[in-house]
């Protein structure tokens, strides 16, 4: 029995500015940890309108380059 395709609708679409990202430390000689602050932005579409702060940010983890 297949699948119907799922129906997907435009909510918001989210325009966030980004810092460059800063090395916070490692936990291996291969392994690197990350933060990417973010400095604010906007989010707008049909179904959600609004600015974005700033104050949160993204961590990563950088392993042998990738």
């Amino acid at each position: 029995m297949a699948l119907p395709d799922p129906e997907l609708d435009l909510l918001f679409e989210a325009r966030v500015r980004v810092d460059p990202a800063v090395r916070v430390g490692g936990g291996s000689e291969r392994e690197v940890l990350w933060f990417a602050p973010i400095t604010g932005g906007t989010v707008s579409g049909p179904r959600l309108n609004g600015e974005v702060i700033p104050g949160g940010g993204d961590w990563y983890t950088d392993r042998d380059g990738v």
